[in-house]
């Protein structure tokens, strides 16, 4: 009879050392959970703030490219000279900016949307500087594209209205 009962007690007490081995499992995991949880959330904070930053590089951007010697009118803020577009090889600004896209668009008069060659400007109004081919997050400032005219022997100088893109 006294087996019978040491036989009941140590059963007794393996199940009860099994139950705490699997609360002991279940509070492990729940606390896994937890953390994978919060480190989801960290994650997307930190996804929005480098998009933040991105926007605002581009932003900053904008400004310093449009009174860039190589691209500035002389003696004038907002300015870009689009002969000196032309004349420059733009493929060397590919990696300089660190952007995945720049454009300079004539708006105003010209609404062709044609992009600019050596054998078709003046008559087109879309400079691409840099292009990769990537989907971007694109900010635009407006400012005058100017650039030099002949008329009747006299040379002057001929702006349209027209915006910088930047893509980061």
């Amino acid at each position: 009879m006294k087996k019978l009962y040491v036989n009941y007690t140590e059963r007794k007490a393996q199940l009860k050392i099994q139950e705490m081995i699997f609360m002991l499992l279940a509070v492990v995991f729940f606390f896994i959970l937890i953390g994978l949880f919060m480190l989801s959330v960290k994650l997307k904070q930190l996804n929005k703030q480098a998009s933040q930053l991105d926007e605002e590089k581009a932003a900053s951007m904008l400004l310093s490219i449009a009174n860039l010697p190589e691209f500035s009118c002389p003696d004038k803020a907002l300015c870009v000279d689009t002969d000196k577009l032309m004349a420059l090889n733009l493929s060397i600004y590919e990696n300089f900016f660190e952007l995945k896209k720049l454009y300079f668009v004539i708006l105003y008069p010209n609404t062709s949307n044609v992009l600019c060659t050596m054998a078709n400007y003046p008559n087109c109004s879309i400079f691409i500087v840099v292009d990769k081919g990537q989907e971007t997050n694109d900010k635009a400032t407006f400012v005058k594209l100017c650039r030099q005219e002949k008329e009747s022997g006299y040379y002057y100088e001929k702006c349209a209205f027209g915006k910088i893109i930047v893509g980061v």
